[in-house]
């Protein structure tokens, strides 16, 4: 078990978002979750230490608006089809705040917004990925509740999830807290 930190959008991105992780989910059997973007995989803290630690990060933190660069893939399971997010200002210092208050050395840091955790080959990824671009971002997406209507979102707040990774169906995950940014 580990305490990950999540930045959340808002309500009306995340639900377009969340559409398209549900359609990927029904698609290739993968399950479904929140629209987020991971700031912290791992608090490395128990759950105290990591209420305190998030509770002191958010006050730190602005909201801020974090754009999406591309639809991309990694041969990951968590990291399956996903919006790479641009290594902006404000999200780069929301990091580094985190790894500071939770006393994490500095690491490689890819910000995105995970739209697929699945084991799936390569073939279906690159397939996934043509069809994320086309219903996040197409000319020819017929559905606007689906399409995006912004290049990236607002964070508004920080959420606490406590997960298992090697729980690949999210059936023990659970949303612990959440803290506005200011």
């Amino acid at each position: 078990m580990e305490f990950s930190l999540w930045l959340m959008p808002k309500a009306d991105t995340a639900a377009r978002i969340y559409q398209s992780i549900d359609y990927f989910s029904k698609k290739h059997g993968g399950p479904v979750f929140p629209t987020h973007c991971t700031l912290l995989g791992s608090t490395g803290k128990d759950f105290a230490g990591t209420m305190k630690g998030a509770e002191t990060l958010a006050a730190q933190l602005e909201r801020h608006y974090i754009r999406f660069d591309k639809v991309s893939f990694k041969d990951a399971y968590f990291q399956c089809v996903f919006l790479l997010c641009e290594k902006g200002e404000k999200l780069l210092e929301a990091r580094s705040a985190a790894e500071k208050i939770f006393q994490i050395p500095a690491q490689q840091y890819m910000p995105h917004v995970s739209l697929m955790y699945s084991d799936v080959d390569t073939e279906i990824r690159t397939a996934a990925v043509s069809e994320a671009k086309e219903r996040l971002f197409g000319e020819s997406c017929g559905d606007e509740e689906v399409k995006l209507i912004e290049p990236g979102f607002w964070a508004e707040s920080l959420q606490v999830w406590r997960v298992f990774p090697k729980d690949k169906k999210l059936e023990s995950w659970e949303n612990v807290g959440e803290f506005k940014l200011s």
